[in-house]
């Protein structure tokens, strides 16, 4: 009898997507096996258009992978 036992999900530390472009944020959300969850857009005219405002979980807390990062997204200029 072989008997196998799982460490369950691994945990991964969410990273700081904010102020970064969408593409970006999602491409460093997906290389540590997260993936981009619901997203609204907002406005911060200090800020370019499709840039991220905010996140949740936030940047340096642990997560599972699989986990879906919400963002808010700075609306485009266009």
């Amino acid at each position: 009898v072989d008997l196998v036992v799982s460490r369950g999900v691994e945990d991964v530390v969410v990273p700081n997507v904010a102020f970064k472009g969408i593409g970006r944020a999602r491409k460093m959300l997906e290389e540590l096996g997260l993936a981009v969850g619901a997203t609204r857009i907002d406005y911060n005219e200090d800020y370019s258009g499709n840039v991220v405002l905010r996140q949740t979980p936030a940047a340096g807390t642990r997560a599972p992978k699989g986990t879906k990062v919400d963002l808010v997204i700075n609306e485009s200029d266009e």
